[in-house]
């Protein structure tokens, strides 16, 4: 048994080694066809001639209709002459590619002696009848590629130039405060404009729709806007030169917990406009009114003087309505409730300029002054409190607040 084992062993040892030795073979041999290839001038091949192009890579902004020139300086590093031909190459996966007639290129073809260098005029017109979007294109100024030891699906050229052009149409529309940001309470209902401003020759149409995009990675697991929670209301129509608002309010359900998101396609008619231009993002953030107050019990033994002191503090953030600072106070006596207003009211508003907080636009919709701050405080005082356990019961309004207890 033993002596079979290493027969077998021995017959694929030689069956592994002349695979190898065969693979080696066609290794060789395909290398030696590219080899010939190569010395034969192949186009797959480049020789040892080079080029430096400065810049290599230029990228410019049009409308339809314009047209821009540049200049490139391209210089011979290599030890021999090269003449330089530039050619346009389409981009293989390209959406969109520069056409011929885009491009007008001078001298059409110069030679270079070694360390020689020259200058390339590339003019870049738009047809005016040309769509948004985004262009590439590859100037080749010879025809020498990499080379590859395998087939490649389309030539890498060496020596070449590559082109990008934005076509883009100026909007005619100027959409005002594209996010809605907001602290909400469960239950109630909201509503919201959206001024949008039409300043071209032409009337645009438009139709709002509620549009949700589910974001994976969001890691507030955020509820989504469904459409019996949001009304639109929206004219069909925008004349030239003239404004309009789109309305949308949203009821907030009673059982509404976390974050409401979701988002307002606009649906205008503006070649100028992209899709994400035409978004309106809504983020609520749910406020729910809590239904027992907070209770904070002293002990009070032979005092002259009690004191509670309760304040809020409420802050808008950017794009973020500010919420009221505010509650409501029940102080308790060992013997029961007792009907006591506070002895001192304090309140604090911080506010800002639109202009200086937002864009200039919030202000047409927001007004010019924005509170930013919102602090109350209030203070009750007992003489000579009665002996015993007293009790203060603060209902928030708001998100936070803070409780300071004095006793002389």
């Amino acid at each position: 048994m033993g002596k079979a084992l290493k027969v077998f062993t021995l017959v694929l040892l030689l069956v592994l080694l002349s695979i190898a030795q065969t693979t080696q073979a066609q290794v060789a041999e395909v290398v030696k066809v590219q080899s010939v290839s190569q010395s034969s001038g192949a186009a797959i091949y480049a020789p040892n001639a080079k080029l430096k192009i400065t810049p290599a890579f230029k990228h410019t902004r049009l409308q339809p209709g314009e047209s821009e020139s540049f200049e490139i300086k391209v210089k011979n590093i290599g030890d021999k002459d090269v003449t330089v031909k530039p050619e346009l190459v389409q981009m293989p996966y390209a959406p969109n590619t520069v056409d011929e007639d885009w491009l007008k290129i001078e001298p059409e073809k110069t030679v270079l002696k070694a360390k020689e260098e020259c200058r390339i005029k590339i003019e870049v017109s738009v047809p005016r009848d040309a769509e948004k979007g985004f262009y590439s294109a590859m100037i080749a100024l010879t025809n020498d590629t990499v080379a590859s030891p395998y087939p490649t699906p389309y030539p890498m050229y060496v020596n070449k130039l590559m082109l990008s052009v934005n076509v883009w149409i100026p909007p005619q529309v100027v959409i005002k405060q594209r996010y809605i940001h907001d602290v909400v309470e469960a239950g109630k209902n909201y509503e919201y404009k959206i001024i949008i401003e039409n300043m071209g020759d032409r009337g645009v149409t438009l139709n709002p729709v509620l549009k949700n995009e589910r974001i994976y990675y969001d890691f507030y697991s955020p509820v989504q806007l469904t459409e019996d929670m949001v009304q639109i209301e929206s004219p069909k129509q925008i004349p030239p030169k003239s404004k309009a608002e789109v309305k949308i309010r949203v009821n907030v359900p009673a059982d509404a917990k976390g974050v409401l998101r979701g988002g307002v396609q606009l649906n205008i008619d503006d070649p100028g406009l992209d899709e994400w231009m035409q978004r309106i993002d809504i983020n609520l953030n749910v406020w729910q009114k809590p239904t027992e107050p907070y209770v904070k019990e002293v002990v009070v033994e032979n005092v002259s003087k009690l004191r509670f002191e309760v304040s809020a503090t409420s802050q808008a953030f950017r794009m973020y309505r500010s919420v009221n600072a505010d509650f409501d106070v029940k102080i308790k006596s060992p013997s029961g409730y007792i009907n006591i207003k506070p002895s001192k009211k304090v309140e604090v508003v911080g506010v800002t300029l639109s202009a200086s907080y937002l864009p200039p636009w919030e202000g047409e919709s927001e007004g010019i002054y924005r509170v930013t701050k919102t602090e109350k405080t209030e203070v009750y005082i007992i003489e000579n409190p009665e002996n015993g356990v007293w009790r203060i019961e603060v209902m928030p309004k708001c998100n936070e607040f803070s409780l300071k207890v004095e006793v002389e």
